[in-house]
């Protein structure tokens, strides 16, 4: 469910998300999927989060690959083997608001994907500013002419 709500969130601001059930389905979808950053829990059946970032990290497709752990299951050890594993960031799920996360996210993926994605917003704004102009356009003759005749009576033959 908290999954489900995080890539909502994620979707809002126009990334795609994928949640696996499980370590095993995790590691699964990466290879399939090949995602920008990874969002790891420590608490998963099948594979562990400590066992999958291993997996990860000794793979030389997948090696380079952002790695946030984002789990409530941090001790003392298991942080500082997350971090010898390779995690980019450690987050605790109590302690980090989504926006909080969104934000380490666009940070680790860059300021060009920022800015790409700050211009296509403005290019989408651009294109529906410049779509609402052209029906505006088109629209004034038949306002014009609605607005001289009695506009009863065109009501009724529209």
């Amino acid at each position: 469910m908290i999954a489900g709500i995080y890539r909502n969130k994620f979707a809002r601001r126009g990334f795609v998300a994928e949640v696996a059930s499980d370590g095993q389905d995790g590691l699964r979808k990466i290879g399939q999927w090949k995602p920008d950053v990874v969002l790891l829990d420590l608490m998963m059946p099948k594979i562990d989060g400590l066992s999958l970032l291993r997996t990860i990290r000794s793979d030389s497709a997948t090696r380079e690959l952002p790695v946030i752990v984002f789990s409530n299951s941090f001790s003392k050890s298991t942080a500082e083997e997350a971090r010898k594993l390779g995690a980019t960031r450690l987050l605790s799920k109590s302690e980090t608001r989504p926006n909080q996360l969104l934000e380490v996210v666009i940070e680790l993926l860059g300021a060009a994907t920022s800015e790409e994605s700050v211009a296509g917003e403005r290019n989408d704004r651009a294109a529906c500013m410049g779509t609402a102009l052209k029906i505006a356009k088109e629209m004034r003759p038949l306002l014009i002419e609605f607005f001289a005749h009695d506009q009863a009576s065109l009501l009724v033959t529209l």
